[in-house]
Formats: C-alpha cells, sequence, structure tokens
C-alpha cells in the first residue's frame, strides 16, 4: 500500500473574501475511483473584539454537501502572508501575532456527519492581560470518507475559518515604503503597526517644478497586510511612453478604516529619462 499526500494553498486572499481551500490528497495503490465528498465551513471569516482578560465564546457550523459520510477533524494553526499576497498556513504558536495559542475546542476533535448533516462546533477564545493589538489564527477542518475501501483513491478536503480578533482600544497603526524599484516596477510596503490593514496606493508623476501630469492606482488596491508584514505592489505604467526629461515619483500609501482614510507614507525620488534610455538620479 502507498500513502501520497499533496497540498495546495488558495494563492491570494482579497481583503473582503478571505478563505483557506487547501486541499489534502491520500492516494492508495489500486483501482482509480475517488470518493465524491464536500465539507462547507460558515462563516469562512470570523472577526471579533476581545478586551484584555476577556473571553469570547464561538461558533462554527459544518455542512456535509457530499454524497458519503465523512469523518472530521479539527484543528488550529496560525497564517501568514506573503509580500505577494499569498497564504501560508504556520503551526501553532508559530507567528508573532499568533492567536491559536489562545483557542481551544470545547468538543471531541473528531466529528463524523452524514451525508447533508449540519453540525457547530463550539470554540473558546480567552485574551491574557495586557496584550494589544490584534492576533490572527486558523480553524482548520479535515475532512475524509469515514470509510475508503480497499484500492481506492479517496480525496480529502481540508478548509477553515480565519479568526481575526481585536483587542479594542489598543491598536497602533502605521506603515512604511520600504522601497520604491524602478526598474522592477515595484514598490514594497510594511506594515509597522499591530494590527492588520486594507492598504492601497498610488504613483504620481510630477514634472520638476511639480506638477501632476499623471497618477497611477496600483492594481493590487486594496491588499491586506499583517502587522510587521510586507507587500509589493506594482506600478502599472509605461516607463517608454515618457519624453526624455526629468521627473518627480511621488508614492503614497494608505489605510481604510472604515470610512476612514488614514495617509500612512509618502516618498519622492528624483528620475531622468534620457535619449534612448532612462536612469534613476535620486532616491
Amino acid at each position: 500500500m502507498r500513502e501520497l499526500s499533496l497540498f495546495k494553498f488558495c494563492p491570494k486572499f482579497k481583503p473582503n473574501q478571505l478563505k483557506i481551500c487547501l486541499l489534502l490528497l491520500f492516494l492508495f495503490g489500486g483501482e482509480r475511483a475517488f470518493s465524491q465528498i464536500a465539507l462547507n465551513v460558515s462563516p469562512p471569516i470570523l472577526e471579533v473584539e476581545v478586551t484584555g482578560g476577556g473571553v469570547r465564546n464561538f461558533q462554527i457550523e459544518l455542512i456535509n454537501g457530499g454524497e458519503e459520510e465523512i469523518t472530521v477533524t479539527v484543528d488550529l494553526a496560525d497564517f501568514l502572508l506573503s509580500p505577494e499576497g499569498n497564504t501560508e498556513l504556520q503551526g501553532k504558536g508559530e507567528t508573532s501575532f499568533s492567536l491559536s495559542e489562545w483557542m481551544t475546542t470545547k468538543q471531541d476533535k473528531q466529528i463524523v456527519l452524514k451525508p447533508g448533516e449540519k453540525r457547530k462546533v463550539g470554540f473558546e477564545l480567552r485574551v491574557p492581560r495586557g496584550e494589544r493589538g490584534a492576533r490572527y489564527g486558523v480553524v482548520v477542518f479535515e475532512a475524509l470518507p469515514r470509510e475508503i475501501p480497499r484500492g481506492k483513491i479517496a480525496l480529502g478536503i481540508r478548509t477553515g475559518s480565519l479568526v481575526f480578533l481585536t483587542i479594542p482600544r489598543t491598536e497602533k497603526i502605521g506603515g512604511e515604503i520600504k522601497e520604491i524599484s524602478i526598474e522592477e516596477s515595484k514598490v514594497t510596503f510594511q506594515n509597522t503597526g499591530n494590527t492588520h490593514l486594507e492598504v492601497e496606493g498610488s504613483l504620481l508623476v510630477k514634472n520638476p517644478e511639480g506638477k501632476v501630469i499623471n497618477r497611477l492606482h496600483f492594481p493590487e488596491n486594496p491588499s491586506l497586510v499583517l502587522p510587521q508584514g510586507e507587500r509589493y505592489f506594482s506600478i502599472p505604467w509605461d516607463k517608454e511612453s515618457l519624453l526624455p526629461g526629468k521627473y518627480l515619483l511621488e508614492v503614497r500609501m494608505s489605510a481604510r478604516r472604515g470610512r476612514q482614510l488614514i495617509n500612512l507614507d509618502r516618498r519622492e525620488i528624483e528620475y531622468e529619462v534620457l535619449k534612448g534610455g532612462e536612469k534613476q538620479i535620486g532616491g
């Protein structure tokens, strides 16, 4: 008998559509036939506010949307976002802003669901006193057919709910433009605060007198950036369209908090386009 496991994450997060879709494939030698299973999780995102020393109980609903009885295993983990915006599942307690260590499951970690059955799973979240900012965790559900006939291939599903905790009135908001690379048409931004931000930015092209001749919004707007995390933003411009001469390039980064737009950082560099080429002359 052979066993092969294959993991794959959804490549992108969107601020209003965050979800995990990690697949786990178990392969057993023999006849190639897949079991039809499906597991739906609600809500896919849970945003909570709890003060230091407080306790919050919450529930996540599981629905067996497949044709077979399944066994669901419950686990807790953390996650990061890469500079490209990809999700990276982390082990319990492995991140600086881990939430999984503060969460506990209130029932058995294995659940059996019949086809079409719904079940609510309870959790408890305890925030230690004196903590500040925000924390991030994942409630992971791994589903497999309850019975896997010998010689069959079983496709398992690993999905889950993201939990965003904010400790109210302790948030520190800040951000910094780390680098502007004209050669790579890329801006590197870092969240220097202790809570997540929905960041957006733009590039202003000015003449030497400071008059704006073009404004370009980054295609990644808005992007979720976790505390101390970095995010790459691409500059959607055609450098070849600039006439020879000197320019001022100004990058502006901001974040939305509800209806409020918060200016985070701005940085300006000098840029010169020569005949037959280009040159960055300041930073």
